[in-house]
């Protein structure tokens, strides 16, 4: 998929950079497989409740999933709090994903094009386990920056969940240690929309950033 203005892939890498973290060395492009895509298993709201490497932003996650595949293309609508700089507005928009061979199979690609950038971030739903899912991903101008999302047909992150997450991060070859809990409290409900996606604009410039600094610590 090409879209000049989503910028929701751009989010959770700025929530790296501007956490001033080194990026986790699991790496989602060498260790991830793509699951098959059952859209009525995945239909409805998944909350975002876990993610790696440590980051803020984006805040309350919430991804719809479609119940059906609708002129060959596959629609999440998602629904954030964009946090940057300390802000909180709350943004609505959808990400569409053309329902060929590479979605069914789970890897997912967004990509920004710009006036001099053209850049991919490579996602992998990596399944479903017991109302959990797991979704990695990377972008080629900076394949040593991966993210990881847990998202959860629940709100709140019982401990027997941390439990089972974390046994099911292992599996993936994941540090339970490394594992930052996302809060959906009534937070989550304030704060104004905004009616225009604010996610891609910023996505070149902080992969590209990321990598130098991982190249640093290197």
């Amino acid at each position: 998929m090409t879209n000049s203005g989503n910028v929701f892939a751009i989010l959770l890498f700025v929530g790296i950079l501007a956490n001033g973290q080194a990026a986790v060395r699991w790496s989602c492009e060498a260790n991830a497989t793509g699951q098959a895509i059952d859209v009525e298993q995945l239909s409805g709201s998944w909350y975002e409740v876990a993610r790696l490497p440590h980051s803020d932003i984006p805040a309350c996650v919430e991804v719809i999933a479609p119940t059906s595949i609708e002129k060959d293309m596959y629609t999440l609508k998602l629904d954030y709090i964009n946090n940057v700089n300390k802000g909180w507005k709350r943004v609505q928009e959808n990400i569409e994903f053309p329902w060929d061979a590479n979605t069914q199979k789970g890897k997912l690609n967004l990509t920004y094009s710009g006036d001099d950038t053209n850049v991919t971030v490579n996602f992998v739903y990596m399944g479903t386990l017991n109302n959990l899912t797991l979704v990695c991903g990377y972008a080629g101008l900076a394949p040593s920056v991966s993210l990881l999302r847990v998202l959860s047909r629940n709100r709140t992150v019982e401990s027997s969940m941390q439990r089972e997450l974390e046994t099911l991060m292992a599996d993936f070859g994941v540090d339970a240690a490394e594992i930052t809990w996302v809060e959906q409290g009534s937070k989550c409900n304030s704060g104004p929309s905004v009616s225009s996606s604010i996610f891609v604009v910023l996505l070149t410039a902080v992969m590209v950033s990321m990598e130098k600094v991982l190249n640093i610590d290197h």
